[in-house]
């Protein structure tokens, strides 16, 4: 489904995937993949990483109205992303400081 289809539909599909669930919260397909990874995010199904995730469209839309969800999930992902780069910076300065020894 397109963009221009998920955003102009009268009704959105039952099922949406990653990619349809974080656009229309407005979260990258990774700060899903996480949020689903901490349990603030509960994929249909339980779908282990590595597979296909769908999530129940009416709850994707719940979680878009509430407010103290949002923030939490903003947090979260915020949390995650600035540890990821920590963790990168570390494995890169380690690696650059192997090759200079």
């Amino acid at each position: 489904m397109t963009d221009h289809d998920l955003f102009q539909c009268l009704r959105l599909p039952a099922r949406l995937t990653e990619v349809e669930s974080g656009k229309l919260l407005g979260i990258h397909p990774d700060g899903i993949d996480h949020l689903v990874d901490i349990g603030l995010l509960d994929a249909l199904g339980g779908a282990p990483r590595g597979v296909q995730r769908m999530f129940a469209a009416v709850y994707i839309e719940a979680l878009g109205r509430d407010l103290k969800w949002l923030a939490k999930a903003t947090i979260k992902i915020r949390q995650y992303n600035q540890q990821r780069n920590v963790d990168r910076k570390l494995k890169s300065g380690q690696a650059r400081s192997v090759l200079t020894a």
